[in-house]
């Protein structure tokens, strides 16, 4: 499954580009204004993050990690896409649009998702993008080791597992390689474009550092990270 325990006590600066961490030592007791609102901000920037990606990429597995870490609720468009206990039968979307545009005026949350239209209703409330873009091989892999779903047959476990299969093949359709890379370029805010294992194992590490930097700020001594605008 995504990532290993070993892959997630690493850290490897060299490949989470979108990122650096920056050693910083305050004298005891001391923090200056500028470092402390710096340190909120770059917290502040995961109060509403969105995490897209192809089907077995890992995308519950991160959502739930940075949920627990940062004691946010987490919302699965699963969820909101599909019949309850009707595999394979999606929600009227009207319904369905408007119980995401809902859940997304809550002040924080952890979304993740395939659906790429869907991140499109709520792109105005994003805080921070994350597009998972693993090789097509990995996502099958992830799929098989955990098995059948929701309730669905052999043929339909068949079915999802060709349509992983094709996230860089389809054209013209938001729930793609194409469909999100346009999303993710015109997204304004930050965004992270994540391609590998260690790259996601990073990325949650600077999360959760980030986190604990603002809760811990006004103790001073805090490391402080720091992103691209």
């Amino acid at each position: 499954m995504l990532p290993s325990a070993k892959v997630l006590s690493a850290w490897h600066g060299s490949a989470f580009r979108h990122s650096r961490w920056i050693g910083h030592t305050a004298r005891p007791g001391v923090v200056s204004p500028s470092h402390e609102n710096r340190v909120r901000r770059d917290s502040a920037v995961f109060d509403r993050t969105l995490i897209m990606g192809n089907g077995g990429c890992g995308k519950t597995w991160l959502a739930r990690r940075l949920g627990n870490a940062l004691v946010f609720p987490v919302v699965h468009l699963d969820d909101m896409h599909w019949e309850l206990g009707r595999c394979g039968v999606a929600r009227d979307r009207g319904l369905r649009d408007a119980d995401v545009q809902a859940a997304a005026q809550a002040d924080t949350w952890i979304m993740e998702g395939i659906y790429g239209q869907l991140v499109n209703v709520v792109s105005g409330r994003i805080s921070a993008l994350v597009w998972i873009d693993l090789p097509e091989e990995e996502c099958i892999a992830n799929i098989k080791q955990r098995g059948t779903q929701r309730g669905e047959s052999q043929e339909q476990f068949q079915d999802l597992l060709n349509w992983v299969a094709e996230y860089r093949t389809r054209a013209k359709n938001w729930n793609s390689f194409e469909g999100h890379s346009k999303l993710f370029a015109g997204f304004p805010g930050r965004k992270w474009h994540l391609s590998s294992r260690n790259e996601i194992a990073a990325f949650v590490e600077h999360v959760i550092r980030s986190s604990a930097a603002a809760t811990d700020v006004s103790g001073g001594g805090a490391a402080e990270c720091r992103s691209p605008k």
